[in-house]
């Protein structure tokens, strides 16, 4: 069976955790929250938008070999991460070919700003903004799951959009 990545990405606040778990239970895949792969180190400067890009290369390559280690026993799956650079968002796509799909989520400032400020994560919602301006735009060749104009979406919206591309 074809092994498949599935990276949700998107700002802090978009729903790329809640979609993913759901997601995993739907197609029998693994779910990672890359927020578990940042070090101590990475959460301070996270938290303060001092996050460098020698440290996002740094934490891009522990994604990508924590990834390669849970495919020795897993087919598909789910990646929940920002993928703030799109040299990153390359890097995976580079290293995983054929493998891998891309799903950018987004939603309206607002929400991710109220979703921010009533969960216990290192990321303060009164940094939002900082991170989003650090955003690089989203280029062609990505899925694009838009939140705007929904108040809530099911993952029934992304097992269709995934079945389109015959991602699983």
């Amino acid at each position: 069976m074809k092994k498949k990545l599935i990276v949700l990405f998107g700002m802090s606040g978009s729903g790329k955790n809640y979609l993913g778990e759901s997601l995993s239970d739907h197609i029998n895949g693994m779910f990672v929250d890359g927020d578990d792969l940042f070090t101590d180190q990475d959460i301070e400067h996270l938290k303060q938008v001092t996050f460098t890009d020698e440290m996002r290369d740094d934490y891009h390559k522990r994604l990508i070999n924590y990834v390669d280690k849970l495919f020795i026993e897993n087919t598909n799956i789910i990646l929940a991460t920002c993928l703030v650079k799109q040299r990153h968002r390359d890097l995976i796509y580079k290293h995983y070919k054929n493998s891998v799909m891309f799903v950018y989520l987004e939603t309206k400032d607002t929400l991710s700003l109220h979703r921010l400020q009533n969960r216990q994560h290192f990321f303060p919602a009164s940094k939002y903004y900082d991170l989003k301006r650090k955003y690089d735009p989203i280029t062609l060749g990505f899925q694009y799951l838009s939140l705007h104009n929904k108040n809530n979406t099911t993952i029934k919206d992304l097992l269709e959009l995934l079945k389109t591309e015959e991602a699983l």
